[in-house]
């Protein structure tokens, strides 16, 4: 998961990490273009999946990246088996596109780095775009 040297985390009850994530996941302050957030791409009112009819989004630092596919759906990603190799060969499961992904925290990080998505440099740059540190956090 991203390492956040600007904010300390304090977990004061169970519900902060769902609170932390959502706000995250709409927040396009955490960019580096500071208009694009998880949810431009992926609509919650939509399954989490494309909100709008560009076959291809648009992101990164000016906007103007072209992605590499479609926008999938978010839902269901927990329920994704581990990556493997089947009995004849087969890639299977995993998460992201090529199921490198061993987790959902795993998953979360890689939209935020790369070049054509939310395009920071490096997960300290996406502290430093935030304007302030999540609920339940504190400057450090």
């Amino acid at each position: 998961m991203l390492a956040c040297t600007a904010c300390q985390v304090r977990l004061p009850n169970s519900a902060l990490p769902a609170q932390l994530g959502r706000r995250t996941f709409h927040d396009a302050s955490l960019s580096a273009s500071g208009t694009q957030s998880c949810a431009s791409c992926h609509d919650p009112a939509r399954a989490h999946a494309l909100g709008n009819k560009l076959a291809i989004q648009l992101g990164g630092a000016d906007g103007q990246a072209h992605g590499y596919r479609a926008t999938p759906s978010l839902r269901y990603l927990e329920h994704n088996p581990p990556f493997r190799f089947d009995e004849e060969g087969a890639p299977n499961g995993g998460i992201n596109r090529d199921g490198r992904a061993a987790s959902l925290a795993e998953q979360a990080e890689r939209p935020l780095l790369a070049a054509h998505e939310i395009a920071n440099a490096t997960s300290e740059e996406k502290c430093r775009n935030s304007m302030t540190c999540p609920p339940g956090t504190t400057p450090t």
